[in-house]
């Protein structure tokens, strides 16, 4: 990059807003996509972005992307880097813009039109967990927890259409968002109530949201929250199979039941949850024991690396084997709406084989719930591949579709799922893949061959490749594929909007197409 490109950056931004140092290249040249992991195990070298900036205003934003515009650079939008799909992958350099300095909850108030709520008006870059924790000082919640509210921005979470934990009660992101406003490929400011010129029948928000910064970047959304809800009530219900479980869960979402969530473990991750909550003092005694015997540890590693050297020993061992399915079932409101509405929810889980099994399993889930995406690290420390694959289906295809996906993975890696974000038309379905092949070589070969067969078989059984982890680079080649004509609508869009695709270029499947 021409050191006059910095300079310019820098009279914008001050020097100390701007890097171009190998540290900061290096720190910014990937997200949490294990993919890009396993590629640099393997040794392939990573894309490096050229520079890095952190703007504080919109304006600062629109400056900087006509500055790219003018030397003809690629920019890419950058939140908090907690995306798994490659998202924010600079393929061809350029200038990363992170936008972590605009991260002001700036308003609250309540709007009567059309009905009574409370809207605020929050910057891009705030990260989840800190606007969860203002608005709760403030009496309220934005409803959206992802396991990733520890690392996510808002913008990200618009970015990639994301969803939270308590999606079946407070819907997706992109039910959550009523106005925005955001930068284009061209450096136009859209601001709130505004239209994009060429399309000025249809609200940006339209557009924009699930566009992964290859259409704009979003600086400021308009956000419904709601009052905390005064009293949660969380219990565990085991199922003697998944269908039968399958079929509680969607009847208690079409009977118009409300839970704030419902998450059905599969037989084999159902028997880890179930060791999660049952072992906190075996763990410890365990643990103090392997200390003293130290190659019980490494006896331990081996027989782990050998089990996943034939997964599909295990998976038709449990297929065979009795074996239950845990539902993690809560509600949240004033404490009549909570009984009445668990007691309908029981009933309807009571025409089934089922267990009730109290409060124990749901508080475990409570308390644990943001920590298990974070142990894929100590697997790939120890020579695994292992990513989560989530998509989803209608409720008539969702079977078809979990078998499918299964059966296309089980002799080259262990497969576990659970089932969540659950609504009256179907449901998503969260896939974690583990293998082992003794070589990072061959892990990452086998790594891609996984999500080729599981999008293959994804789209074979009629659903979609993504429910809340966005498109990317990962996905990029299957788009086309789910969206049919609707690709091509896509790709106009981002021809009018940005010509020269300079904005995240390479994503998303848009210069798959002729």
């Amino acid at each position: 990059m021409k050191s006059s490109i910095k300079k310019t950056l820098e009279n914008l931004l001050g020097p100390s807003r701007v890097a171009v140092d190998p540290v900061n290249r290096a720190l910014y040249c990937r997200d949490m996509m294990s993919g890009s992991t396993l590629e640099m195990k393997a040794g392939l070298h990573p894309h490096l972005p050229d520079l890095i900036c952190w703007p504080e205003t919109t304006e600062e934003v629109s400056k900087i992307v006509r500055t790219a515009n003018h030397h003809k650079i690629p920019v890419i939008p950058f939140g908090g880097g907690s995306g798994v799909s490659g998202g924010t992958l600079p393929l061809r350099g350029g200038i990363m813009i992170d936008l972590k300095r605009m991260a002001s909850l700036e308003t609250i108030k309540r709007v009567d039109d059309p009905y009574p709520h409370y809207v605020a008006t929050i910057q891009s870059g705030i990260l989840g967990e800190h606007l969860e924790r203002k608005l709760n000082e403030r009496g309220y919640t934005l409803g959206h927890f992802p396991s990733s509210i520890l690392c996510a921005t808002l913008g990200g979470y618009l970015a990639a259409r994301s969803a939270g934990q308590l999606s079946s009660r407070y819907g997706k992101i992109e039910e959550m968002v009523e106005d925005l406003e955001a930068v284009l490929p061209l450096g136009t400011i859209v601001p709130f109530g505004g239209r994009i010129k060429k399309y000025p029948e249809v609200a940006p928000k339209e557009i924009l949201v699930g566009s992964e910064g290859t259409l704009g970047i979003i600086t400021r959304a308009r956000m419904r929250i709601h009052p905390m809800a005064p009293a949660a009530r969380y219990r565990g219900i085991s199922f003697n199979s998944l269908s039968s479980a399958l079929r509680a869960i969607r009847n208690i979402m079409q009977t118009g039941l409300r839970p704030s969530v419902i998450r059905l473990y599969d037989e084999l991750d159902s028997l880890l949850l179930k060791y999660g909550y049952e072992a906190d003092d075996r763990k410890k005694t365990g643990k103090k024991f392997l200390s003293e015997f130290p190659y019980l540890s490494s006896l331990k590693e081996n027989a782990f690396h050998a089990l996943l050297h034939h997964p599909d020993w295990i998976q038709t061992l449990f297929q065979l084997a009795p074996a239950e399915c845990l539902l993690i079932i809560g509600f949240e409101g004033d404490a009549d709406f909570i009984r009445h509405q668990e007691k309908e929810a029981l009933k309807i889980c009571k025409e089934r084989i089922a267990r009730d099994l109290g409060e124990k399993p749901g508080l475990h889930w409570l308390k644990k719930r943001y920590s298990v995406s974070f142990k894929m690290p100590d697997l790939l420390e120890k020579d695994c591949f292992v990513d989560t694959i989530e998509v989803a289906a209608t409720w008539d295809r969702l079977e078809a579709l979990y078998e499918g996906v299964r059966r296309e993975l089980k002799k080259q890696c262990l497969v576990l799922a659970h089932f969540s974000h659950a609504y009256s038309e179907g449901c998503s379905i969260y896939f974690t893949v583990i293998g082992h092949t003794g070589s990072a070589r061959k892990n990452l070969e086998s790594y891609r061959q996984v999500w080729r067969k599981a999008m293959g078989a994804t789209l074979a059984a009629g659903g979609t490749i993504s429910h809340h982890h966005g498109i990317g680079l990962l996905k990029a080649e299957w788009l086309a594929q789910e969206l049919g004509g609707a690709m091509r609508f896509f790709k106009r869009i981002k021809k009018e909007l940005d010509p020269h695709n300079f904005m995240n270029p390479g994503k998303m499947g848009l210069e798959m197409m002729g």
